[in-house]
Protein backbone atom coordinates (compact mmCIF):
# COMPACT_ATOMS: atom_id res chain seq x y z
CA UNK A 1 0.00 0.00 0.00
CA UNK A 2 1.60 3.12 -1.26
CA UNK A 3 1.33 6.39 1.07
CA UNK A 4 -1.66 8.10 -0.80
CA UNK A 5 -3.70 5.02 -0.09
CA UNK A 6 -3.71 6.09 3.43
CA UNK A 7 -5.57 9.26 2.65
CA UNK A 8 -8.73 9.61 1.17
CA UNK A 9 -9.14 12.64 -1.44
CA UNK A 10 -11.77 15.43 -0.45
CA UNK A 11 -13.88 17.49 -2.25
CA UNK A 12 -13.02 20.84 -1.38
CA UNK A 13 -15.30 23.07 -4.11
CA UNK A 14 -16.17 26.03 -2.51
CA UNK A 15 -20.10 26.69 -3.10
CA UNK A 16 -22.09 29.79 -2.54
CA UNK A 17 -24.78 30.32 -0.74
CA UNK A 18 -27.19 28.86 -3.46
CA UNK A 19 -25.75 26.08 -3.90
CA UNK A 20 -25.62 24.83 -0.55
CA UNK A 21 -29.23 24.20 -0.74
CA UNK A 22 -28.57 22.15 -4.49
CA UNK A 23 -25.67 19.69 -2.61
CA UNK A 24 -26.44 16.45 -0.41
CA UNK A 25 -26.70 18.30 2.68
CA UNK A 26 -29.82 20.65 2.90
CA UNK A 27 -29.47 23.24 5.59
CA UNK A 28 -32.76 25.37 5.94
CA UNK A 29 -34.23 28.00 7.11
CA UNK A 30 -31.65 30.44 5.71
CA UNK A 31 -31.07 33.16 6.53
CA UNK A 32 -32.27 31.40 10.11
CA UNK A 33 -33.40 34.00 13.16
CA UNK A 34 -33.32 30.90 16.01
CA UNK A 35 -32.44 27.72 14.35
CA UNK A 36 -30.51 25.99 11.65
CA UNK A 37 -31.63 22.29 10.45
CA UNK A 38 -28.65 20.04 8.29
CA UNK A 39 -30.00 17.27 7.10
CA UNK A 40 -27.95 14.15 5.22
CA UNK A 41 -30.45 12.66 3.24
CA UNK A 42 -28.64 9.15 3.33
CA UNK A 43 -29.45 9.23 7.14
CA UNK A 44 -25.47 8.91 7.33
CA UNK A 45 -23.14 10.30 10.02
CA UNK A 46 -21.54 13.83 9.25
CA UNK A 47 -19.67 16.11 11.16
CA UNK A 48 -20.69 19.45 11.10
CA UNK A 49 -18.33 22.45 11.52
CA UNK A 50 -19.47 26.26 11.73
CA UNK A 51 -16.80 29.21 12.14
CA UNK A 52 -17.38 33.28 11.93
CA UNK A 53 -16.17 35.00 8.81
CA UNK A 54 -12.96 35.92 10.80
CA UNK A 55 -12.29 31.81 11.06
CA UNK A 56 -12.70 31.26 14.43
CA UNK A 57 -14.52 28.12 14.94
CA UNK A 58 -17.93 28.33 16.75
CA UNK A 59 -19.43 24.81 16.64
CA UNK A 60 -17.83 21.30 16.20
CA UNK A 61 -20.68 18.51 15.90
CA UNK A 62 -20.78 14.71 15.14
CA UNK A 63 -24.21 13.23 14.37
CA UNK A 64 -24.54 9.51 13.57
CA UNK A 65 -28.30 9.91 12.20
CA UNK A 66 -27.39 13.09 9.60
CA UNK A 67 -29.82 15.40 11.44
CA UNK A 68 -28.40 18.37 13.32
CA UNK A 69 -30.79 21.38 14.85
CA UNK A 70 -28.71 24.28 15.74
CA UNK A 71 -29.33 26.54 17.82
CA UNK A 72 -28.41 30.22 16.66
CA UNK A 73 -30.22 32.28 18.71
CA UNK A 74 -27.72 34.14 20.47
CA UNK A 75 -25.37 33.56 17.59
CA UNK A 76 -24.61 37.39 16.32
CA UNK A 77 -26.23 38.90 12.92
CA UNK A 78 -23.51 37.61 10.58
CA UNK A 79 -22.68 36.00 8.24
CA UNK A 80 -21.01 32.02 8.76
CA UNK A 81 -19.23 29.16 7.15
CA UNK A 82 -20.35 25.82 7.29
CA UNK A 83 -17.94 23.09 6.45
CA UNK A 84 -19.51 19.66 6.17
CA UNK A 85 -17.86 16.35 6.05
CA UNK A 86 -19.28 13.01 5.09
CA UNK A 87 -18.60 9.57 3.24
CA UNK A 88 -18.81 11.63 0.47
CA UNK A 89 -16.06 14.32 1.14
CA UNK A 90 -15.77 17.72 2.44
CA UNK A 91 -18.62 20.40 1.45
CA UNK A 92 -18.77 24.02 2.32
CA UNK A 93 -20.98 27.04 2.49
CA UNK A 94 -22.43 30.28 3.98
CA UNK A 95 -25.45 30.27 6.35
CA UNK A 96 -26.71 33.88 7.42
CA UNK A 97 -28.25 34.96 10.81
CA UNK A 98 -30.71 37.38 10.91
Amino acid sequence: MGAEDYFKLETKKKVSKDQITSSKIKVYPNPATDYLRFENPNKEEMQLRIYSVDGKEIENIFDVEGNIELDVLDYKLAVYLCKFEDSDGVKSGKVVKK
